[in-house]
This record gives C-alpha cells, structure tokens and sequence, in this order.
C-alpha cells in the first residue's frame, strides 16, 4: 500500500476490522520501517495476485461491455490500476 501511494490509515483501517488482533498504533509503527530497499517491493498488484491466489473475486464493478459509453468528469478514475482482468480480450470481428 506504502508502495501504491495510499496513506497508513487505508491499512490501519482495514486492520481495526480484526478486533481480536488489531492495536491501535502498530500498523502506524510498521509503515515507518516500510523502505523498499529491496529491488523487487512488494507492490499493488503482488497484493492483489496473493488475494486472488487465495480465492478473492476482485473489486465490485463490472467489466465493461462494447456498447457502455464512458463518460466521466476529470476528478472521476475511469481505469482502477487496482484492477487486474482475468482473462484475454477477444475482440469480435
């Protein structure tokens, strides 16, 4: 997440819905130590391969069908780089 550009608070959020194992004040801790020396960090998409590795179904939405028109204003995301297809496009003849 520190890699992502999310603020700890995404983490400590997430964490306090653990009551039995969450302290207020370590995840604050444990960003701190987060240096990303290594040449490979752990980004995003690794967490998001590990979730779906491990049965997760992916954000809410839907994909988007060839008929959907987007239209959005400039403080609207139209791509979530979040997201990761599941599988190949095929685009119809």
């Amino acid at each position: 997440l520190k890699e992502a550009g999310l603020p700890c608070s995404v983490w400590d959020d997430w964490s306090a819905l653990d009551s039995q194992r969450y302290h207020k004040g370590e995840c604050a801790r444990k960003w701190e130590t987060f240096r990303g020396a290594s040449g490979a960090p752990i980004t995003e998409n690794s967490i998001f391969k590990m979730a779906y590795d491990r049965g997760w179904s992916g954000p809410a939405g839907h994909e988007l069908n060839w008929d959907d028109e987007i239209s959005a204003s400039h403080s609207e995301t139209i791509v979530d780089r979040r997201w990761v297809e599941g599988r190949e496009l095929h685009i119809p003849e």
